[in-house]
This record gives C-alpha cells, structure tokens and sequence, in this order.
C-alpha cells in the first residue's frame, strides 16, 4: 500500500494513522481514497488493539474539503457522488 498522505505507526497495539497534507489537511478524493484504505488496513491487523487518528499539522486537525480540487464533471458521461467516498472513509 503506496501512502502519500498518510503514516502509520503501530506501539504497543495502538496504532497511530496520521494525516499529513500540508499546509492544512485539506481533503480531496485522493486523501479520502487512503484514509479508506489505511483503516480497511489496519482493522484487519491482529496487532492492532485501537487506532488514533492524529495531524501532523500544527493548528488545525483538517481544513475539510479542498476547494482548489478538480471537480468531476456531474453532467459527464459517468456522473459521481462525491459523498460516496467521503461518506466510505
């Protein structure tokens, strides 16, 4: 599993999946995608017991979605929730 945006660090049976997006955590599909994948990963994990879901942002824990994100085109030949994946992770 390739993470860009997301760390995990297993101690002692907690794990700690940390949401590293500079400069404010904001969310586009892509962080949603392994937000998903990182908890379906470690809720499979024998060795992990609790999970805590950190930022590696100082100030804040997420901005929410990212505004600057390219949107999927809703009238297009495959139209898209863009809830799904948020509702999902």
């Amino acid at each position: 599993m390739t993470q860009q945006f997301m760390t995990v660090d297993c101690v002692d049976h907690v794990a700690t999946v940390t949401l590293n997006r500079p400069p404010v955590n904001a969310l586009t599909p892509e962080v949603f995608g392994e937000i998903l994948e990182t908890f379906r990963s470690v809720a499979v994990d024998w060795d992990v017991r609790a999970v805590v879901f950190a930022s590696a942002a100082e100030k804040v824990f997420c901005a929410g979605a990212d505004m600057k994100a390219p949107v999927a085109d809703r009238n297009g030949p495959e139209p898209t929730d863009r809830g799904r994946l948020a509702r999902a992770a």
